[in-house]
């Protein structure tokens, strides 16, 4: 993906009204600017995320 397509994804998930929009915004929003794949996205759980120090 180009930046500029990055960028009109990002835009599109900023602006969905779904039930889920929040939760599709944050794990695409990961994968294209951590590195993180797929996998280990999908295997995250709560007490891997540490909001207090915004790590995972």
């Amino acid at each position: 993906m180009t930046l500029t397509d990055l960028k009109q994804l990002f835009d599109y998930l900023e602006r969905a009204q779904s039930r889920f929009s929040m939760r599709n915004e944050l794990m695409f929003k990961l994968l294209a600017t951590t590195g993180i794949r797929r996998s280990e996205l999908v295997s995250l759980t709560w007490e891997q995320v540490d909001l207090v120090n915004e790590t995972i």
